[in-house]
């Protein structure tokens, strides 16, 4: 009996110190390897843990790409959170570095066949999900914001107009209204806009003004 004692003794003590070691690994990744606990997370299918270790990559390295690779995971989450896409959104969108490292993702999709701006694309994701947390004024100028010398297909504004059309109590027209009045405000001042960006523009303009009409 005294001998089981013992060896029961010995084995909770093993497992313990496997567990306290354990937990110090997991902790010297969490605060030395973030980088590597991202991808790990995004791997097993942990979208919101991946993106925090991404941050924390971040933070510890001013490398912008580790906060663009949270924002992309937030935004294409199973379930994306809009505080997540904000919070993450808004770091990388305010890093010096954002300018140009839109315009390297612009190259490579270029290279592969692929069209639209990466910066509209990022603009209208963040902003839609500011409108989505009830931020909607803030999310419309914003958008506007970033469309002062053109209105290119797929843009902020039309983020956020798709996302007023889509609301859950059958289209927000008052947040249309606000974007119809700074489309018609645009339009007079866009006289360098290229032909088809004016087109676009008119368009989103007929749109909005036809969907506000089935609201009203």
């Amino acid at each position: 009996m005294r001998i089981d004692k013992v060896i029961l003794k010995a084995v909770l003590s093993t497992l313990l110190a496997i567990l306290v070691l354990c937990g110090v690994m997991v902790t010297a990744l969490v605060f030395l390897y973030p980088s590597t606990l991202m991808e790990i997370s995004y791997n097993v299918g942990m979208d919101s843990a991946s993106a925090w270790f991404a941050d924390r990559a971040y933070n510890q390295s001013d490398n912008i790409y580790y906060i663009g690779y949270a924002t992309e995971v937030a935004i294409g989450a199973k379930d994306p959170e809009p505080e997540a896409i904000e919070k993450y959104g808004e770091k990388f969108i305010a890093d010096e570095q954002f300018p140009k490292y839109c315009a390297e993702m612009d190259e490579s999709s270029a290279e592969e066949g692929l069209t639209g701006s990466y910066a509209q694309y990022i603009y209208g994701q963040v902003y839609a999900a500011k409108y989505r947390l009830g931020k909607k004024t803030e999310a419309v100028e914003a958008a506007f914001a970033v469309n002062r010398d053109g209105f290119p297909r797929n843009n902020a504004v039309v983020a956020i107009l798709f996302a007023a059309m889509d609301d859950g109590h059958g289209g927000d027209i008052e947040t249309m209204g606000l974007l119809l009045e700074g489309m018609q405000e645009l339009k007079t001042q866009a006289t360098d806009f290229p032909a088809e960006d004016l087109d676009y523009l008119n368009a989103l303009i007929n749109l909005t003004a036809e969907r506000m009409d089935e609201l009203s």
